[in-house]
């Protein structure tokens, strides 16, 4: 990843077990970001973080 030139998001596949046991093999983004050696601008943002946990879903039936 030392030689990323630009931000992006990788799919990765990982297999997740549902409620009611079934293993199905999904698609999970993995964030890459380029390393910066710049000061941090007001109107910027900061990505910091060993583990990131939240909740999707899908509307859509």
């Amino acid at each position: 990843m030392k030689e990323l030139t630009e931000d992006m998001v990788w799919l990765a596949p990982q297999t997740v077990t549902l409620k009611d046991g079934t293993q199905v093999q999904v698609l999970v983004p993995q964030v890459y970001l380029v390393k910066r050696d710049v000061d941090i601008q007001p109107t910027g943002a900061v990505i910091s973080a060993k583990e990131i946990d939240g909740d999707e879903w899908n509307s859509e039936k």
